[in-house]
């Protein structure tokens, strides 16, 4: 990938995290997830689920539990075991 095209989804992703507006932050997030897919940055992608996951669940529009099984998912298949943390810190916090 270009560099470019990544500076582009890392923007995306920086643009979700501090986007006032709930859904917006959302949706950004998990176009940041789907970016980082396409150019398979599967560790990007997941951490960027994860982060969706925590503004969905934060401002209660949706259920975060997809994405962060998506992200665990990536994770393991690339064997990023060290950022399972996240997933586990977050779903735990669902509960």
């Amino acid at each position: 990938a270009s560099d470019a095209v990544d500076a582009q989804a890392h923007a995306r992703h920086v643009h979700g995290l501090l986007e006032p507006d709930a859904g917006r932050a959302v949706d950004l997030l998990r176009d940041a997830a789907d970016a980082y897919e396409r150019l398979e940055m599967a560790v990007f992608a997941a951490r960027a689920m994860v982060d969706a996951a925590w503004a969905t669940a934060r401002h209660g529009i949706g259920d975060p539990r997809p994405l962060l099984e998506r992200a665990r998912e990536r994770l393991i298949a690339c064997d990023a075991k060290l950022f399972l943390r996240e997933v586990d810190d977050e779903t735990a916090a669902l509960a």
